[in-house]
């Protein structure tokens, strides 16, 4: 009986060793999510926030490879981009030299009450940028007015409508090395000292009465 358990058990001892290794090593890293995600979930969660949605690329490029090995969809097709006016989000991350599927690890989008029927939205990608090449493209395609809010260089952005020809609406973009802020005037004007400088958040509350510990220094 004894030696029926010794059978059994060591193998399987060794594959649960096998298993824990190979998460630690190679698995773990995969799915490790950057600090910037957490940074980014906590600037978004004001006192007022009424919807916060969170789309994990990084996950997602992970389990498309896995399962289908390789994309369904592919980015470019090989298709030129077209007009400023009607390029979606995909193609204006393409004509900024952001590869959706390889630099972008978390996309959030976030509504917050407006005096209109239209709340106010905000949008933070997280992953790894180049600032310049986006500011570059901000001022070359989407003709962007260079502003500074809190300090911080940003670009008001207003795309004519193609169908109408009319001006879009108004909105401000903030570029860093790890993330990227499009929202409405309003709401950036808030988010950007948020996401800039964490520990300003300090003695806020979360949204459902949650008291926020902030920094402990």
């Amino acid at each position: 009986m004894k030696k029926l358990l010794v059978v059994v058990l060591v193998p399987l001892a060794v594959l649960a060793a096998v298993g824990a290794i190979a998460y630690v090593l190679l698995i773990g890293p995969i799915f490790a999510l950057p600090v910037g995600v957490a940074v980014a979930e906590s600037a978004l969660a004001t006192d007022d926030l009424i919807l916060l949605a969170g789309l994990n690329v990084k996950h997602m490029v992970f389990l498309e490879r896995w399962f289908l090995g390789r994309p369904v969809i592919s980015v470019s097709n090989g298709r030129p981009l077209p007009e400023a006016a009607d390029r979606g989000i995909v193609d204006h991350l393409r004509a900024a030299q952001v590869d959706p599927r390889g630099d972008v690890d978390y996309a959030f989008l976030a509504l917050y009450p407006a005096d209109g029927p239209t709340p106010h939205r905000a949008a933070v990608l997280v992953g790894r940028f180049d600032p310049a090449a986006i500011k570059a493209y901000v001022e070359r395609d989407l003709h962007g007015t260079p502003r500074s809010v809190a300090g911080i260089p940003s670009y008001e952005v207003s795309v004519t409508d193609s169908a109408t020809c009319q001006p879009g609406p108004v909105w401000m973009l903030t570029m860093e090395s790890s993330w990227i802020l499009i929202a409405d005037p309003s709401s950036h004007a808030t988010l950007v000292p948020r996401l800039m400088n964490p520990r300003a958040r300090r003695g806020l509350s979360l949204p459902g009465g949650v008291p926020s510990a902030g920094p402990t220094c």
